[in-house]
């Protein structure tokens, strides 16, 4: 967590394959941001900034409310999805379902990554349950019945991808106790 990038930045770097093993390993930045109620309450000049410092090559807002293009536009970046607010440098191919919907990112000629970027359910909220004294055990139990058995349907759509040789990124607002 990068708190200079504002409290809910959250930055991965991973390396990505491709199905040729010729080709290198290359590293690529995947930022998450939730923007919280599509930045309603700061300058959204102050959330492309963010996201500038942080030098993403792919950037999954959360939270967007019809601001991810807005947003993509003030980056100069040429590749914007409103249906998963993914924002990236590199070429969006929509992908998935409405089950789980998630896009490709061409990250390099005939190289893609997958990346489906998730909003759990926020509420109950464990913190707030936490906070309010709840045990360890009743938290677990709540986010084993509240967002587990989402966050399993998404990794099992998802599944197929890895096995074809597909790197994978899960990035999100999970609304869970960390």
């Amino acid at each position: 967590r990068d708190m200079r990038l504002g409290r809910t930045c959250r930055r991965a770097t991973a390396q990505t394959r491709t199905m040729d093993p010729d080709q290198a390993p290359m590293a690529l930045r995947v930022m998450v941001f939730n923007i919280e109620e599509g930045g309603t309450g700061v300058d959204l000049g102050q959330v492309v900034e963010a996201i500038r410092r942080a030098d993403p090559d792919i950037a999954a807002l959360e939270e967007a409310v019809g601001n991810t293009a807005r947003i993509a536009d003030a980056l100069g970046w040429g590749y914007a999805s409103a249906r998963t607010h993914l924002l990236s440098r590199h070429r969006i191919v929509r992908a998935g379902g409405p089950d789980v919907p998630f896009d490709y990112v061409e990250v390099r000629p005939g190289g893609f990554v997958a990346v489906a970027s998730v909003h759990l359910p926020a509420e109950p909220y464990g913190p707030q349950l936490a906070r309010d004294g709840a045990t360890d055990g009743e938290i677990v139990e709540l986010e084993t019945r509240v967002r587990l058995p989402r966050f399993e349907r998404i990794l099992a759509g998802l599944s197929g991808l890895e096995a074809a040789g597909i790197p994978v990124f899960v990035v999100g607002d999970f609304n869970t106790p960390s």
